[in-house]
């Protein structure tokens, strides 16, 4: 990789950015986040992420475990939600189902290392 494609990637990605901190319930969601390139939030939190990737050029998931204090990544959000995409296998807390998650984004992984 030369040094000048990495600076130049990182400036555009910087410009009209919109970020959003992903705490995930557990590690298991952010790993399979990482191998797979897809993340799931609730409803909520979905209509705002893809009202961004409507409005500016970029919108950064910057994921960490809940209670970790650590960094596990960032990753760039593709494109709107889709229900489309195959069925991801979550792991979610006690009494929750995935029908409380919307539906999937793809994401292109910047960083998937821990900090």
């Amino acid at each position: 990789i030369i040094l000048a494609d990495v600076t130049n990637y990182m400036n555009q990605i910087l410009r009209e950015t919109r970020y959003f901190l992903m705490k995930s319930n557990n590690e298991d969601n952010v790993e399979l986040s990482k191998s797979r390139s897809v993340w799931s939030t609730p409803p909520a939190n979905e209509a705002k992420i893809n009202q961004a990737v409507k409005e500016t050029r970029n919108v950064i998931l910057i994921f960490s475990v809940k209670e970790s204090g650590q960094f596990s990544g960032f990753a760039r959000v593709v494109g709107t939600s889709s229900k489309d995409g195959e069925q991801i296998p979550w792991v979610l807390p006690p009494g929750l189902s995935n029908r409380t998650l919307g539906s999937t984004f793809n994401l292109d992984w910047i960083s998937k290392y821990d900090a």
